[in-house]
């Protein structure tokens, strides 16, 4: 077995570490939101859960989401330039 094989394994053990300190970590939340009796609190929780999960796409402005739209067809038409173009023109 060679270097490489003891690293791969020692990421898949730290990986499933992190993956139990996260469980770990939600069910840690899970009891303090259970035992708050402040609604205020509990409302401020919520909309901090809920913000999270919304699209950033969604904060756009209406221009900056016809850009996006825009930029999207021109690659659609093949209209691009290669990154090491973009490179070679801002060096």
């Amino acid at each position: 077995m060679s270097f490489k094989d003891y690293g791969i394994v020692f990421v898949t053990l730290r990986e499933k570490r992190f993956v139990m300190d996260i469980q770990a970590s939600k069910i840690e939340l899970v009891k303090m939101i259970l035992d708050l009796e402040d609604s205020k609190l509990i409302e401020k929780v919520r909309n901090l859960l809920t913000k999270e999960k919304k699209d950033f796409y969604d904060e756009f402005t209406e221009d900056q989401k016809l850009e996006i739209q825009y930029g999207i067809e021109q690659l659609d038409r093949g209209e691009k330039v290669p990154w090491e173009e973009v490179y070679k023109r801002i060096s």
